[in-house]
């Protein structure tokens, strides 16, 4: 039975690995370990996994700083069902899945790149902002499995009106996102993911975070000409949502596409004025001087 292995990023996004039995993998600080985790606390070569038999999966401990399972500290751990298990600071999930639901997941990220080129071709149809927000929801919605998904253009850098669409707890009096959260990220014109915020240092005592009980959130920065002009934002209220490597890579090109589409739009709409300016002066100066 393969284990997957999902590691917590600096970042705060999760990198999934799918082990499979008949060898031995080690996990570590080096670049010669097979699962490379690049903390200073985690040993060169911290810990192997290797399915015994060919079925169940064990770890063992080959590190100085230890791996933790519960808050215990473990020199080998067999592994029949999900389990976290610490090495050194660097939480990891170890999960057994059957070979049924690695055809699935395959399956599943080969649907969620085709749905990618088809909302590509849907965006270069749309002919307003909004339809273009509201669009970009519904595929991050697809994509995501957090509850909430949107897309959103900002009026200032300080994050003061919102401009996005519809559903009330994106309006602008009843918001119940998390600003700090959105501020940041335009701040650093960075990805910000987090899985668990409670855990997280500086947001955890948020006041939004707090009121609305945000429990994860994800915002990718809408860049225009080195601006950021917005956010696709996705949280969730009533669990914990860890956001892989590949969930990040499909919504950063979901915006990239949503920008480069806005671009057009504005300079779709410049045209349109400038041409518009012209044939009123034009006509202007016809009228005034009649051949």
């Amino acid at each position: 039975m393969p284990l997957q292995l999902a590691v917590t990023q600096p970042d705060g996004s999760v990198r999934e690995h799918l082990l499979y039995e008949g060898r031995a993998y080690s996990v570590g600080r080096a670049d010669e370990a097979d699962i490379t985790i690049p903390h200073p606390q985690v040993s060169r070569l911290h810990a192997s996994l290797q399915a015994s038999n060919d079925a169940m999966w064990s770890l063992t401990d080959t590190s100085s700083n230890g791996c933790f399972s519960s808050g215990s500290a473990v020199s080998k751990l067999i592994i029949a069902q999900p389990s976290s298990v610490m090495f050194g600071p660097v939480t990891c999930q170890l999960t057994p899945v059957l070979p049924t639901d690695v055809l699935r997941a395959d399956s599943q990220q080969v649907w969620r790149e085709q749905q990618l080129k088809m909302h590509s071709k849907q965006l270069q149809q749309c002919t307003s902002s909004q339809a273009l927000l509201l669009l970009a929801q519904e595929c991050m919605q697809q994509f995501l499995g957090c509850e909430r998904a949107a897309a959103m253009l900002v009026s200032d850098p300080g994050m003061g009106t919102i401009s996005a669409s519809y559903p009330q707890w994106l309006r602008q009096d009843g918001f119940t996102g998390s600003r700090s959260f959105i501020r940041q990220c335009l701040a650093t014109q960075a990805v910000m993911a987090v899985g668990d915020l409670t855990e997280e240092a500086g947001l955890a005592n948020q006041q939004s975070i707090i009121r609305y009980n945000i429990k994860a959130a994800l915002a990718v920065p809408l860049m225009l000409n080195d601006t950021a002009i917005g956010v696709l934002y996705a949280d969730s209220i009533t669990s914990r949502c860890y956001f892989t490597d590949t969930d990040i890579a499909l919504v950063c090109r979901l915006a990239s596409l949503l920008a480069c589409r806005i671009l057009l739009l504005t300079i779709d709409h410049k045209i349109n004025a400038i041409t518009h300016t012209v044939a009123s002066a034009q006509k202007e100066a016809f009228d005034t001087n009649p051949i």
